[in-house]
């Protein structure tokens, strides 16, 4: 009954801080082991492993004529200009849009629906500010390519709502590709972000050194030393046998 209480009682004192300093201390070459290690998996892949991405973005203009003279007060105006925005983020990855840019690009596809929802699924769209104006983005393996579809999808946008036929514009809205990328083969990868990867290696891997550290300290089935047999047993040591040259610790 005495042994079973006290084995609890250390259990629940736990792992101090100092005991926890003195264990780091001692595996420090081990954490410096396995954090270099994570850092150089985190360079590996993110220098080898994963592909680039390049990202090429274009702006449609939104102009409505007269629309004071249609819609008062003033707040109509902005709600409508708002609501124009958001219909043109939509317009912009309808299948049928893409379906056109894949065909005037003449791109290459085996499966027509998977081709479009891979489009689809790079397209970006955003606000400029407070200004009438959409912001469209496309990610591309190829820096040219991620251009010349961007550009495609914003023209096939504009003549779907600027058309007479079949519009789908919200108002009376026209639309205007303004701020046209151009083609640069040299251009600089989007992603992945190689500072920000690294930073995250190093980081991660100084968090799974600790761990691993607490880990193999907490299931460890011996004393390490004097104080630990102390701690444990709640007896001074009153003699220690020394290690035997060429024993290694533990043995």
């Amino acid at each position: 009954m005495d042994e079973k209480n006290l084995n609890q009682e250390n259990i629940d004192e736990g792992i101090t801080l100092v005991e926890l300093f003195n264990s780091l201390k001692q595996n420090l070459v081990l954490m410096l082991g396995i954090g270099i290690l994570v850092v150089l998996l985190g360079i590996i892949y993110t220098w080898f492993i994963v592909t680039p991405m390049y990202t090429s973005s274009v702006d449609i203009h939104i102009k409505i004529e007269n629309i004071d003279e249609i819609t008062n007060p003033s707040y109509v105006n902005v709600s409508i200009v708002n609501q124009v925005k958001q219909n043109i983020k939509e317009i912009a990855k309808y299948p049928e849009i893409i379906e056109a840019v894949i065909e005037d690009l003449n791109l290459p596809y085996n499966n027509l629906e998977a081709k479009v929802n891979s489009i689809r699924g790079r397209i970006r769209t955003s606000d400029i500010g407070s200004a009438s104006a959409v912001k469209i983005s496309y990610e591309d393996v190829d820096p040219v390519m991620a251009t010349r579809i961007v550009i495609a999808i914003a023209e096939e946008t504009k003549n779907r709502i600027n058309s007479e036929e079949e519009s789908l514009a919200y108002f009376i809205e026209q639309l205007e590709v303004v701020n046209r990328p151009r083609e640069n083969p040299n251009q600089a990868p989007s992603s992945p972000n190689k500072v920000l990867n690294l930073a995250i290696s190093v980081v991660l891997g100084g968090i799974i050194a600790v761990v691993i550290v607490i880990l193999k300290e907490q299931f460890s089935s011996y004393f390490k030393t004097k104080s630990e047999v102390e701690k444990f047993t709640k007896y001074s040591v009153i003699a220690e046998i020394p290690a035997r040259k060429g024993v290694k610790f533990g043995e």
